[in-house]
């Protein structure tokens, strides 16, 4: 109901305008001669080509903004990957750590890449 009333508002003042100006004027662009226009027609037609231009420039930065706040976004759920496996990590260490309290030593696991040294391997020789 607000935005009518507005809206009836604004066509009012437009209206009372028009009438006000209607003294016809010769406008000249690029060239080209338009005469008996009416002061009115000019007014209302810079108005709308500034409302123009200022839309299309709104709608560049809603844009660029809408993008920054995706990238923003993507490197919080990358940063929050990042704290969940750190969390997990710890919840790890705070397990072993409490084995080792315990008097229990985590279970050895040898790698497949070390290779046994001279003396390892002798002593597996001769333990056959």
């Amino acid at each position: 109901m607000i935005s009518l009333i507005f809206t009836l508002l604004v066509a009012l003042v437009f209206s009372f305008f028009a009438l006000q100006n209607t003294a016809p004027i010769t406008l000249r662009v690029f060239g080209y001669t338009f005469t008996n226009v009416p002061l009115y027609v000019i007014t209302i037609a810079s108005i709308l080509i500034g409302v123009g231009i200022s839309s299309i420039v709104y709608l560049a930065r809603s844009i660029t903004d809408s993008l920054t706040i995706f990238g923003k976004n993507r490197r919080i759920r990358s940063r929050e990957e990042e704290i969940n496996k750190l969390h997990a990590k710890i919840d790890e260490l705070e397990t072993e750590n409490s084995r080792f309290k315990a008097g229990k030593p985590a279970p050895f696991i040898q790698s497949s890449f070390s290779k046994p040294n001279v003396f390892q391997r002798i002593r597996g020789r001769l333990s056959t």
